[in-house]
């Protein structure tokens, strides 16, 4: 598992490099801090949506949907650190698809939030059934 956090975290920095230089993460309307707050402000809307533009930097990720700046605060959930600016696509859905990419300790009835970089890979976190906030990657390619 280390192993695939130091190969993740290198990527993230590869990509940050490629990243558009400058670019300024704009101040979000509503921040879920979700090591202390878990999984919040992920709606049916969004779920049923179709993925929207988003970025992630440090240990947050974010995007605008229907007017609205959403941040999500991973500090803490294992969330791999980028060095720069990353852009991409938020991506939600809910538990039910979880075991479909190899994750088996979801909680039921619950949802998942990610980003989604423009190579496939996703980072995703989810609530578990121990109750806490879990951090997973997936390459969607």
């Amino acid at each position: 598992m280390t192993i695939l956090k130091e190969q993740i975290s290198r990527a993230i920095e590869l990509m940050g490099i490629l990243s558009e230089q400058g670019l300024k993460i704009p101040k979000a309307d509503v921040t879920n801090k979700v090591k202390t707050e878990g999984i919040k402000n992920v709606s049916e809307s969004m779920i049923s949506s179709p993925t929207f533009d988003g970025w992630t930097y440090q240990s947050s990720f974010g995007g605008e949907f229907k007017g609205v700046m959403y941040k999500w605060d991973v500090s803490g959930t294992g969330w791999p650190m980028s060095k720069s600016v990353i852009n991409g696509t938020i991506v939600s859905e809910k538990n039910a698809i979880l075991p479909q990419l190899g994750i088996t300790d979801s909680k039921e009835g619950g949802v998942w939030v990610g980003f989604q970089n423009n190579n496939g890979f996703i980072w995703l976190i989810y609530t578990s059934t121990s109750g806490g906030v879990k951090y997973a990657g997936y390459n969607n390619k």
